[in-house]
Protein backbone atom coordinates (compact mmCIF):
# COMPACT_ATOMS: atom_id res chain seq x y z
CA UNK A 1 0.00 0.00 0.00
CA UNK A 2 1.26 3.73 -0.80
CA UNK A 3 0.39 6.43 0.60
CA UNK A 4 0.99 10.11 -1.49
CA UNK A 5 -0.42 12.72 1.20
CA UNK A 6 2.18 14.95 2.07
CA UNK A 7 4.91 13.03 -0.27
CA UNK A 8 6.38 15.46 -2.44
CA UNK A 9 7.30 14.57 -6.71
CA UNK A 10 10.32 13.05 -5.69
CA UNK A 11 8.63 10.68 -3.82
CA UNK A 12 10.66 12.21 0.14
CA UNK A 13 9.27 13.04 3.10
CA UNK A 14 11.94 14.80 4.15
CA UNK A 15 12.23 17.25 1.36
CA UNK A 16 8.64 18.16 2.01
CA UNK A 17 9.07 19.18 5.51
CA UNK A 18 12.50 20.86 4.61
CA UNK A 19 10.46 22.71 1.99
CA UNK A 20 7.50 23.41 4.86
CA UNK A 21 10.25 24.92 7.05
CA UNK A 22 11.99 27.18 4.90
CA UNK A 23 8.62 28.75 3.83
CA UNK A 24 7.10 29.18 7.37
CA UNK A 25 10.69 31.35 8.33
CA UNK A 26 10.93 32.79 5.59
CA UNK A 27 6.85 34.08 6.32
CA UNK A 28 8.27 35.23 9.79
CA UNK A 29 11.47 36.60 8.94
CA UNK A 30 9.14 38.80 6.41
CA UNK A 31 6.87 39.68 8.81
CA UNK A 32 9.41 40.35 11.74
CA UNK A 33 11.12 42.56 9.42
CA UNK A 34 14.27 40.59 9.31
CA UNK A 35 14.85 40.42 12.97
CA UNK A 36 16.11 37.32 13.73
CA UNK A 37 15.80 37.18 17.16
CA UNK A 38 11.85 38.15 16.97
CA UNK A 39 11.44 35.64 14.34
CA UNK A 40 12.71 33.02 16.73
CA UNK A 41 11.07 34.11 19.35
CA UNK A 42 7.40 33.57 17.33
CA UNK A 43 8.41 30.44 15.82
CA UNK A 44 9.50 29.01 19.46
CA UNK A 45 12.85 28.05 19.22
CA UNK A 46 15.98 29.86 19.89
CA UNK A 47 18.17 32.13 17.90
CA UNK A 48 20.82 30.02 17.58
CA UNK A 49 18.60 27.55 16.23
CA UNK A 50 16.97 30.02 13.65
CA UNK A 51 20.60 30.45 12.19
CA UNK A 52 21.25 26.74 11.93
CA UNK A 53 18.01 26.26 10.01
CA UNK A 54 19.05 29.31 7.85
CA UNK A 55 22.33 27.66 7.05
CA UNK A 56 20.69 24.55 6.28
CA UNK A 57 18.13 26.19 4.21
CA UNK A 58 20.19 28.52 1.68
CA UNK A 59 18.26 31.84 3.65
CA UNK A 60 20.20 34.50 3.55
CA UNK A 61 21.00 36.74 6.93
CA UNK A 62 18.49 39.44 6.57
CA UNK A 63 21.37 42.18 7.74
CA UNK A 64 23.70 40.77 4.83
CA UNK A 65 20.91 40.44 1.72
CA UNK A 66 19.45 44.32 2.82
CA UNK A 67 22.91 45.71 2.48
CA UNK A 68 24.21 45.90 6.02
CA UNK A 69 26.91 47.40 7.87
CA UNK A 70 28.98 43.45 7.23
CA UNK A 71 28.02 43.22 3.85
Amino acid sequence: MSVSAGVTVDGTLSAALERAEREEVEKVLAQTNGNVAQAAARLGIRRTSLYRIMKRCAIASPARSRGGPHA
